[in-house]
């Protein structure tokens, strides 16, 4: 072997060494999330579907001294989030679902990264709020929720329509959930919290 095929083969082994280390940080990253999920999440048994006055609303049964609160986030088994706690007691969890009016998340729209608040608006619709008219986003663009305390972002919505806007220089944008909470039997619930109210929006 010559000095230049020498060379060449260095550079193919440095890049092959290089890909090997990007491929294990990606690799520590996921075992990392997957612990970190492992570690705080509780699945529960779904008592019963329900809506009240426009809302839809899951009961869950409970544990006592779960670790589980209000705001914590419910997601089904594929990791979808499917709504936020807002009651509880030693025997019950009152899940409101993602899209009902009055749920506000801090989201991310990939896969550009566009931070925004995803403000649910019934229907099993969000609203996007605070996206400049010039950002690039798509339908068809998902929609993850960040989380207080985790590394992970978590599925919530799929952007289903775009529109300039008539004023104030943002777009109208609106997600459609994807969680079909009415038939599922068991849920995840995070100790995480994300959920926030509507002053969020104005600070």
């Amino acid at each position: 072997m010559n000095r230049e095929e020498m060379e060449k083969r260095i550079g193919v082994l440095r890049l092959d060494l290089d890909e090997y280390k990007r491929e294990n940080e990606r690799l520590r990253h996921v075992l990392e999330i997957k612990e970190e999920r492992h570690s705080a999440l509780s699945v529960k048994r779904v008592i019963s579907y329900s809506r009240e006055l426009g809302r839809e609303l899951l009961l869950v049964e409970r544990v006592p001294s779960d670790g589980i609160g209000v705001g914590s986030i419910a997601i089904d088994s594929d990791g979808i989030v499917v709504g936020t706690v807002i009651e509880q007691s030693d025997r019950v969890i009152k899940v409101s679902i993602a899209a009902n009016q009055g749920n506000v998340y801090e989201s991310l729209v990939m896969p550009l990264e566009t931070k925004t608040f995803a403000k649910g608006i019934g229907g099993r619709v969000f609203s996007l709020e605070m996206i400049p008219r010039e950002s690039p986003i798509r339908e068809g663009d998902l929609l993850y929720i960040m989380i207080s305390g985790s590394t992970e972002l978590f599925p919530i919505g799929r952007i289903g329509r775009v529109s300039p806007g008539e004023t104030g220089g943002f777009k109208e944008i609106k997600a459609v959930m994807l969680a079909e909470p009415r038939y599922l039997k068991e849920i995840g619930i995070l100790s995480y919290t994300s959920v926030s109210d509507d002053s969020t929006l104005s600070k």
